[in-house]
């Protein structure tokens, strides 16, 4: 059968629909860290805590998508991408929906650091996923594409969410980031092609990181002690 040709023709095109898909994952990621700090009396009041206590829900989050976005990327170099993609969007689903129920301060905390570590590794797939949907010539149209939900979750998307979350109360603001998630994680399993997994690069290699492996640029060896 003539697979190979028609893959080939697909990448020599720009996937918009997938592209956009992609864009909306980091949009979702990026509301989903910053949103508590709209809204902090909100639910300072809620879970009877200080407005300092619920402002640590947006540290934690960013807690857990730093120390996950380099290991996790590591760990799944070998996996391909579309399944890693749909991973990172189920568990921001899961944990806002958590989040969004929780009357706990402790509950709340962890399902804030798990949807950081989702959206680590969201973060640490998405460029090279949007770069592997493309032939060379239009790598760096299909990461621009990819990328732009960053800057529209910053400048809109934050005080979009805080607006809503005022009006309607940050629980149900949470709970539409997750009906947002599920939406994504459905049209992404439809839309977004397979990319292949990618093979660690014969100029790096794995050290040892505060109980991690992470791959780091090779040093010459006079470097390396």
């Amino acid at each position: 059968m003539d697979i190979e040709p028609q893959a080939r023709a697909e990448r020599d095109t720009l996937p918009v629909g997938a592209l956009i898909l992609l864009a909306l994952t980091g949009f979702t990621a990026i509301v989903t860290e910053t949103l508590p700090a709209g809204l902090l009396p909100q639910v300072a009041d809620d879970l009877n805590i200080s407005r300092a206590l619920a402002g640590q829900m947006v540290t934690v989050y960013a807690v857990g998508s730093v120390m996950a976005a380099i290991p996790l990327v590591s760990v799944t170099q070998s996996y391909a991408r579309k399944p890693l993609l749909l991973a990172a969007i189920f568990g921001l689903l899961v944990f806002d929906v958590v989040t969004a129920l929780s009357h706990s301060y402790a509950v709340t905390l962890v399902a804030r650091f798990a949807a950081g570590v989702s959206a680590g590794l969201g973060w640490g797939i998405l460029g090279g996923y949007a770069r592997r949907l493309v032939v060379d010539r239009l790598k760096d149209r299909a990461l621009a594409l990819a990328m732009i939900g960053t800057p529209l979750a910053l400048s809109v998307g934050v005080p979009l969410g805080t607006f809503a979350g005022g009006a309607i109360g940050w629980r149900i603001a949470f709970l539409v980031l997750a009906a947002l998630a599920l939406c994504l994680a459905g049209r992404s399993r439809g839309r977004c092609r397979t990319a292949p997994a990618s093979r660690p690069s014969a100029s790096f290699r794995t050290w040892p990181c505060c109980g991690c492996r992470a791959w780091r640029r090779s040093l010459p060896p006079r470097s390396l002690g």
